[in-house]
């Protein structure tokens, strides 16, 4: 390759290979974008404030977050890259070529979008530096069936771009290089390494036909998974107007379920050709030095069913601490309220937390409805959080459900507890942190100004003034 071509071979940054002159050099037709618009912002990011680290880093690689509705049109993935970071990206239709309003920070406009999300969201964003925000538009093309002219040939995002979904770009171009790479040897060899001789057409032809099958098949993956993600529904009901309130019945949606039954039957396969490098086609010439062992590190291969089959053993395996605390926003005009949070909260540990409104309480609660001694809350030594209302207490209620008195309910992630009244002037949330970044500056009494990301190692949180 490099005595016939080093003289005009670069590479060109991802995005920008779609519309490089190569393609039109070729006299491949320009192709236009068929779902323009689609926005993301994407870095690695720090693993978070004392109240953003995953608590399922690592045993969960990957997370894909949907809205509460079907056809929003939005969604939200965070991945571990290892070294403590995620990397996030947000996904939101919106019109090509845009800018975020003069004067916003990305951070803000994500928030605006995002805010109402669950933590996992919210939490990711506000412990991403601004500088490492990026704003990008995602466009599908159709694919193309002819990689090369002349003495000019595609490869990469130039042949097949594709929707990042699968995390699959970077490799097919690897592949692609790969693939062309052996081509390029046998065609050498059967001219005795003489590069004026080589049948050009030839090579491109079945570096072409190697490779054609599996990038277009990966191309459309990634464009159904977008699909899917943006008009997944959960329960039937879910865009259907004034049949609304079927909802309410939590009916699972036809198409989850028969999506679950696929996925279910399909993905190790699938997974296995997508991510596996086409080992079939490349085994025969790949040098044993670069085999890799699909081995499981964080959990036995033999839990891997069992996860995937019951959330709660999930729960129960996941290295982090919970946590129950209430956030708002800084009342101090000199904290970033796009990175920081007030909150006021507690560890749940073995021993039970009492909350209420007395002075000697784990965990003070503001509302004048609150019994001096409302509620307790723990974890149980398998893992499984529970809270328990107390006698003589005004009313404990676990997602706006008011518990019966004395009751005892185990908690999930997300779960949010009011105590003496609903709506409270307090709502507090069951969060998951990692362990590694437990930092034990949550206090029970008061609010405490949380730093952001990796400023939550050094610096101890700040008290808010009455």
């Amino acid at each position: 390759m490099q005595d016939i071509a080093a003289s005009t071979c670069h590479a060109l940054p991802p995005g920008e290979a779609a519309r490089c002159a190569a393609r039109q050099l070729a006299y491949v037709r320009q192709a236009e974008p068929l779902i323009p618009g689609w926005q993301w912002l994407n870095r690695h990011t720090a693993a978070g404030s004392p109240c953003s680290t995953p608590g399922r880093l690592k045993l969960i690689g990957c997370i894909l977050l949907l809205p509460a509705c079907g056809l929003c049109l939005q969604y939200f993935v965070s991945s571990d890259v290892g070294g403590g970071k995620q990397q996030w990206y947000g996904f939101h239709e919106e019109a090509a070529d845009g800018e975020d309003p003069p004067g916003s920070s990305r951070k803000a406009r994500l928030l605006e979008i995002f805010g109402h999300w669950c933590s996992d969201v919210t939490d990711l964003i506000k412990a991403t530096p601004e500088d490492d925000i990026l704003r990008r538009d995602i466009y599908d093309r159709a694919p193309i069936f002819s990689w090369a002219r002349g003495r000019v040939a595609l490869l990469g995002d130039s042949a097949h771009a594709m929707q990042p979904n699968l995390g699959q770009g970077g490799c097919m171009a690897i592949e692609d290089a790969f693939q062309l790479g052996q081509d390029m040897r046998a065609a050498l060899d059967k001219v005795s390494g003489d590069p004026e001789q080589l049948d050009v057409a030839g090579l491109w032809s079945s570096y072409q036909q190697g490779r054609i099958v599996r990038a277009a098949a990966i191309h459309g993956m990634a464009g159904f998974a977008a699909i899917m993600a943006s008009t997944y529904k959960a329960y039937l009901g879910e865009g259907l107007g004034p049949l609304e309130f079927i909802k309410k019945y939590q009916i699972p949606h036809p198409g989850r379920v028969i999506g679950r039954i696929v996925l279910a039957l399909t993905m190790p396969a699938v997974l296995g050709w997508v991510l596996g490098g086409n080992n079939s086609h490349l085994e025969r010439i790949r040098p044993s030095s670069c085999r890799i062992e699909d081995k499981l590190k964080v959990f036995n291969e033999k839990d891997f069913e069992t996860f995937m089959r019951d959330d709660r053993e999930l729960l129960r395996a996941a290295h982090a601490r919970w946590m129950l605390l209430c956030e708002r926003e800084p009342s101090c005009d000199a904290v970033d309220a796009t990175s920081n949070s007030e909150a006021k909260g507690i560890y749940l540990g073995t021993a039970p937390a009492v909350v209420g409104s007395g002075q000697d309480t784990h965990l003070l609660v503001a509302d004048t409805a609150a019994a001096a001694e409302h509620a307790r809350v723990w974890r149980e030594p398998n893992g499984d959080c529970y809270v328990q209302d107390l006698p003589n207490s005004n009313g404990t209620w676990l997602n706006g459900r008011q518990l019966r008195a004395g009751e005892k309910h185990q908690l999930l992630p997300q779960d949010t507890l009011e105590f003496g009244s609903h709506p409270s002037s307090e709502v507090y949330k069951v969060k998951m942190q990692h362990i590694s970044l437990s930092t034990g500056g949550l206090n029970g009494q008061t609010y405490m100004v949380i730093p952001v990301g990796a400023q939550a190692k050094a610096e101890e949180p700040e008290p808010v003034p009455a």
